[in-house]
């Protein structure tokens, strides 16, 4: 499962990425960095996992588009595509290395969006447990998600893109600010979510499942 191996496989990457934000920050390097062994081994994990999820999408569309809606159907078709194309070029290229890393270890917030999913298809929402796996849903989201956010316009709008090839630019404009908009997107849905439970309303089983 993606949303606890992929982390796991990350820490170290992960560390080292907050280390330097606080201690050492150079936007170039996070532009220009070597991708690490760990990095390697989450990134062709998560684009195994996207690869056979992209397959089953199209495969059984028709079903998956009537239980996630289409909106949030070719959303996801969209982001997985998209990370199945720049991720690995990013790698190969040693460019934006630091922005996969953070892209990769939001897999963390998935868990508990797939516990929350899996109570609510099994009608177990009046449960203690759930109320609580509902409202990590909205902090996960908050801590991996959105806080990192203004860190990551400040890198792409403050960086020199002097030494980018028209290649690695095109790839920065299209993979940076995507996966921002998706995130806010989704936490969009995560806070429509937390609306709709203060006023009593049923769980929707599409409002926030992602990736």
């Amino acid at each position: 499962m993606p949303a606890a191996v992929v982390p796991a496989l990350l820490y170290k990457d992960v560390i080292a990425l907050i280390y330097r934000v606080i201690f050492s920050y150079d936007p170039m390097t996070e532009l220009y960095m070597t991708a690490t062994v760990s990095c390697w081994q989450a990134c062709g994990f998560s684009l195994g996992y996207m690869i056979f999820d992209t397959m089953t999408m199209l495969v059984f569309s028709t079903t998956l588009q009537k239980e996630l809606q289409p909106v949030m159907f070719n959303l996801l078709l969209i982001h997985h595509l998209f990370s199945i194309v720049l991720w690995p070029r990013a790698l190969v290229w040693n460019i934006d290395v630091s922005f996969v890393i953070y892209c990769m270890a939001t897999e963390l917030s998935s868990l508990v969006v797939h516990l929350r999913w899996f109570f609510v298809v099994t009608n177990s929402t009046d449960r203690i447990v759930y109320l609580l796996i509902s409202w990590s849903v909205v902090v996960a989201h908050t801590i991996v998600r959105v806080l990192p956010a203004p860190w990551i316009i400040y890198v792409f709008l403050s960086a020199s893109y002097d030494r980018f090839t028209y290649q690695e630019l095109i790839l920065t404009c299209i993979f940076v600010p995507v996966p921002l908009i998706l995130n806010l997107y989704w936490y969009f849905l995560v806070m429509l979510g937390v609306v709709a439970h203060l006023r009593g309303e049923p769980p929707a089983e599409s409002q926030d499942i992602e990736k």
